[in-house]
């Protein structure tokens, strides 16, 4: 029997445990080379407190997907009120199933139910470039270093109504 697809829904603070421990997973793909207080600033901006606060902003969707029979938490995403993707993050062990699709497709559609147009944008670390190009989003600028690690603006219009 295969497992279950893993399952979306609002993230609650009670979440922001296994999200913060699902992102600090990623941190070796993005930071470069940091500095001591960059990788500082950048940990305590994943560190459990922060993602609680970010999960109980009132001008954020944060959603995970859960699929307890294969790992604690699948994946994670948030979106900003303005359209900025804030983060969005698959499990290594459930990439390249399409979670990150139902992820962001989730973060959007709410969205644009409570009336955002677009556009949206996200700074994506070079190793997800790719993922986001087959969302429909472009490249918007140069890599930036933020942090300690490099991120590549990106943006993806809305469709024309």
């Amino acid at each position: 029997m295969s497992p279950a697809e893993p399952q979306i829904r609002l993230a609650t603070a009670a979440d922001a445990g296994a999200v913060s421990a699902l992102l600090n997973e990623f941190s070796r793909t993005y930071l470069v080379t940091p500095t001591a207080e960059q990788a500082a600033a950048f940990f305590a901006s994943i560190s459990e407190p922060a993602i609680r606060a970010l999960i109980e902003r009132t001008d954020m969707t944060y959603v995970v997907a859960e699929a307890p029979e294969r790992v604690p938490l699948a994946g994670a995403a948030a979106l900003r009120s303005d359209g900025l993707l804030f983060h969005l993050f698959v499990h290594s062990g459930c990439q390249r199933q399409g979670l990150g699709r139902r992820l962001w497709e989730s973060v959007r559609d709410q969205a644009c139910q409570a009336g955002y147009r677009g556009p949206f944008t996200v700074h994506s670390s070079l190793n997800a470039v790719p993922v986001y190009e087959r969302f429909g989003f472009k490249v918007s600028g140069a890599a930036l270093t933020r942090l300690g690690g490099l991120s590549v603006p990106m943006r993806l219009e809305p469709p024309v109504r």
